[in-house]
């Protein structure tokens, strides 16, 4: 059986909490696995009730039994708030289950979680702010993500000890919103995205950007500065200090309305190696989308994309072709775009893990 640990920490399932208090919409980018594991025959949650929706500069100070406690109450209020009426197994009765587990902020438990499951599938989102991993002595820890960056340098630096060991993609749903409803395109490539431009004595990822900063997307801080006939761009800091507002700032537009204006689309995925769900938003807007080999690895077959090396130059080269070419059916959508539907979503989860119990 595999059971979902801690969903109510964080927004890629369901609405957590702290989202609900300080009125903060939930991407729920991963809602499908719900309906997946529903339809598997029912959905089997477990909390390790050390872990909260609440910052961890508050809860890390707790006493471990107040924290418990507080967690009951929270998971109380959630369950009213996502309509939640599942099973529920006690950790310390997991030992032949598999638990799946997005590991944002249950990073720091880890020992815990795979000291307590047969199996842990472990979701990389977010992945440049975890610590460095151990392999765990039991072998059971197994990873996930969006796109298959298994062989992804920053991965394997990363995760050196991770070999010959299975990867399990597990993309993000695309919101319904997203669709074309423009067979006009201009022939042009958007750009769309946030940025990072962080002094790496506040924040360092590993990744850097030309300054030498710390940056989550080096080639959208590239593009940020770069102009071209070819390019409508809508790029956006993304600040350290008050990211919320810069996000609000960056989502005032309408990207639907951007995305079905363009033949073309280019969101350059993180520097380590996942692809953006801006890449998907815009291939559902009937976008032809520019991606890298290793952000397509697991999702795209090789015709289903324009590839090109992560580099603005190749990127530029490839669109000029592209234009000159006046390739307007190079791509056909269609049948990519089914790929990524939520139902076939929930298909591929249900394949993916079923299979194991």
């Amino acid at each position: 059986m595999i059971v979902l640990l801690d969903p109510h920490s964080e927004d890629s399932i369901y609405e957590p909490l702290l989202y609900r208090i300080i009125k903060k919409r939930p991407f729920k980018k991963y809602n499908y696995i719900h309906n997946g594991l529903e339809s598997n025959g029912k959905i089997v949650l477990c909390f390790s009730y050390k872990v909260s929706s609440l910052p961890a500069r508050f809860t890390r100070f707790i006493p471990s039994f107040l924290l418990k406690l507080l967690v009951k109450l929270e998971i109380i209020i959630w369950k009213k708030i996502n309509k939640i009426h599942f099973d529920t197994v006690d950790i310390s009765q997991c030992a032949n289950h598999r638990a799946f587990v997005f590991g944002k902020k249950k990073i720091h438990i880890l020992d815990f979680i795979t000291n307590s499951f047969k199996e842990v599938y472990l979701h990389l989102s977010h992945y440049h702010g975890f610590p460095l991993i151990k392999q765990p002595k039991n072998n059971n820890l197994f990873f996930c993500g969006d796109n298959d960056i298994s062989d992804f340098p920053y991965f394997k630096t990363k995760f050196p000890w991770y070999k010959n060991l299975p990867f399990y993609v597990v993309p993000f749903v695309v919101d319904d919103r997203f669709e074309m409803y423009n067979q006009e395109k201009e022939f042009k490539c958007c750009i769309t995205g946030t940025y990072h431009d962080i002094p790496r004595n506040k924040i360092d990822f590993g990744i850097y950007n030309s300054k030498g900063n710390s940056t989550l997307h080096p080639l959208r801080f590239e593009l940020s500065n770069y102009n071209h006939d070819l390019i409508n761009k809508r790029l956006t800091l993304f600040g350290y200090k008050d990211p919320l507002s810069k996000q609000k700032d960056y989502f005032k537009f309408n990207i639907v309305d951007f995305y079905n204006q363009h033949q073309y689309a280019l969101v350059p995925g993180e520097g380590n190696g996942l692809i953006a769900i801006g890449s998907l938003e815009a291939l559902n807007c009937g976008c032809k989308i520019f991606l890298t080999p290793w952000e397509a690895k697991g999702l795209f077959d090789d015709s289903e994309y324009v590839s090109y090396d992560g580099s603005l130059k190749d990127f530029i080269h490839k669109l000029e072709f592209l234009i000159r070419a006046d390739e307007k059916n190079i791509i056909d959508n269609a049948k990519t775009i089914s790929k990524f539907k939520k139902d076939e979503l929930i298909l591929r989860f249900k394949n993916t893990f079923s299979n194991n119990d």
